[in-house]
């Protein structure tokens, strides 16, 4: 069954200046939004709320939404108590399952003022995984938290996704965007990119094979359609393409008895952001 639209960004910009955006968030979609501080990852969501104007274009939303936000500071409140104000339709399974993800069920109830910095964050996320909102914002929580709760936090955001939940999620963390599949790359305002991280990576710089064989000039001859840069070193064959793994694949197959090793180096999503700096 087809997702029904979530957002709606027509001819969207954040700066009088640049390409517009055209993009249809559907439930399930999760898009990561990283830029440099001072990009607009965070005026791009309060623009999605509503609290703030775009430059251009307009934000259709067609569903709930709902953003985490930092701590309200009650500190006497407790993650369970929390959990259970958040939780949309009152489920003590559904309230117990998400404590458990970020790890604030051995301390369901502890005053929040009595809590780890991070502890305090992961309650944050609690109002919005238990939310039943159609779309999710998230703004740097993500960031914050140690690797357990963090595992748990892309635990839920992966489940409410299937169940069609859409999320949009700044980060300053690469590898994060990346486990998230697409993103969106702010620079002063301007959307420098929307779409899926492997391309967006596969754009910057084609893939890096290195083959080594005992029959270069037979493996040149089976990869000449596909490579750029060939050159040889020593018993090594080094060249790029823009279907590494898919070419890799197939010397494998098809240079079987002949090559020895196929390395794949691909560029990083950082070196990909980069780039774009």
């Amino acid at each position: 069954m087809k997702s029904k639209p979530v957002l709606l960004l027509d001819k969207f910009a954040l700066a009088n200046e640049g390409e517009l955006l055209n993009l249809e968030l559907l439930g399930g979609d999760i898009y990561a939004v990283v830029g440099k501080a001072g990009s607009g990852k965070t005026i791009l969501l309060d623009t999605i709320l509503g609290d703030e104007k775009p430059a251009c274009g307009s934000v259709v939303l067609t569903g709930t939404v709902i953003a985490a936000q930092l701590s309200s500071g009650k500190a006497r409140q407790t993650p369970f108590g929390a959990a259970k104000a958040s939780a949309a339709k009152g489920s003590q399974r559904r309230i117990a399952d998400v404590l458990a993800a970020l790890g604030l069920w051995d301390v369901k109830g502890v005053a929040l003022g009595k809590l780890t910095p991070g502890m305090v964050v992961a309650c944050d996320l609690l109002p919005v995984l238990l939310s039943d909102a159609d779309l999710i914002l998230i703004d740097g929580h993500l960031d914050l938290l140690d690797p357990w709760a963090l595992d748990g936090a892309f635990e839920e955001i992966f489940r409410l996704a299937e169940e069609g939940t859409a999320f949009i999620i700044s980060t300053n963390r690469p590898e994060l965007a990346e486990r998230l599949g697409n993103i969106i790359v702010l620079q002063s305002g301007q959307v420098k990119y929307a779409g899926p991280v492997d391309k967006l990576v596969r754009s910057v710089e084609p893939t890096e094979i290195v083959v080594e064989a005992d029959d270069l000039s037979t493996v040149t001859s089976m990869v000449e359609p596909f490579a750029v840069n060939v050159r040889v070193s020593g018993r090594r064959l080094v060249f790029q393409s823009d279907d590494g793994k898919e070419v890799a694949a197939r010397l494998l197959v098809s240079g079987y008895g002949i090559v020895r090793s196929v390395v794949i180096k691909e560029p990083s999503l950082e070196e990909a952001l980069i780039h774009f700096s």
